[in-house]
């Protein structure tokens, strides 16, 4: 692994941006992908 970010347009993209508008539109726990320490 690189650690390398990639942006692309290519089909599939969208699959962030997805996962945050289903996020946003469901009861998530805030604690949900928190930084615990």
């Amino acid at each position: 692994m690189t650690g390398d970010v990639v942006l692309s347009n290519q089909p599939g993209t969208n699959a962030w941006r997805d996962f945050f508008e289903m996020m946003r539109a469901i009861d998530v726990p805030e604690e949900f992908m928190a930084i615990v320490q």
